[in-house]
């Protein structure tokens, strides 16, 4: 339908596909881990002339390619390895960054925001206690982060870059970035906490996500 949306054809009387359009069928590809066809379909609307590729077009994406519910999954989870499962994630969290590094080279209407990053850390999140050292440089390179390898070095540049760009950080981002610290040494775990209070104080939220990262590092003082 979106193909014959987007051909000339005086057979057919269907639209030309807008922004909605495209992100809708980009959202649905993204659910379904065709992430090759959200690249390709988001450079056809770049090249679309009826409206502007913006920052609400590709927080929509990203969300499609992070929140996907996992309840799709549940009749085959039994059928499939944990190894699968995580590479699967990780593919989400490489596609995430490719499109916030597209995002930030734009700049403009495109540029990303609080919902941006904080999407970003979520799927970081969902993989961080899953990846080594050789995958925390892959991802270093394609967000083009010029930290240390490890999972700590990489939320900071985050943060740092929320800050840098003017773009407040909400208890949301801080949950998602202490969630991401889950089974690190405690040092990295009460720097990101210090962190929080300096920055936006404490809440509900923080202190939730703070006690279950230390309580899977083995600290509960």
């Amino acid at each position: 339908l979106f193909e014959m949306m987007s051909k000339d054809s005086s057979a057919w009387s269907l639209p030309n596909p807008n922004e909605y359009i495209y992100s809708s069928v980009m959202t649905i590809c993204a659910r379904n881990q065709q992430f090759g066809s959200v690249s390709a379909l988001l450079d056809a609307a770049h090249k679309d002339t009826n409206f502007v590729v913006n920052t609400w077009i590709y927080n929509s994406v990203l969300q499609g390619i992070v929140h996907t519910s996992q309840r799709r999954y549940n009749s085959s989870m039994q059928k499939r390895s944990r190894s699968w499962m995580g590479t699967l994630r990780n593919k989400r969290l490489k596609t995430a960054l490719r499109l916030v590094r597209r995002m930030e080279e734009e700049g403009q209407q495109a540029s990303p925001d609080v919902i941006t990053y904080n999407t970003l850390l979520s799927a970081l999140s969902q993989v961080a206690t899953s990846l080594g050292v050789s995958d925390w440089s892959d991802l270093r390179n394609i967000g083009n982060m010029s930290v240390e390898d490890s999972v700590e070095s990489v939320v900071h540049e985050i943060i740092d870059r929320m800050e840098t760009r003017n773009i407040d950080r909400t208890a949301a981002t801080y949950s998602h970035a202490l969630q991401t610290l889950q089974g690190r040494p405690y040092s990295a775990f009460s720097s990101l906490l210090s962190l929080c209070w300096e920055d936006i104080g404490l809440c509900t939220l923080t202190c939730n996500a703070a006690l279950s990262t230390a309580s899977s590092s083995g600290q509960t003082d």
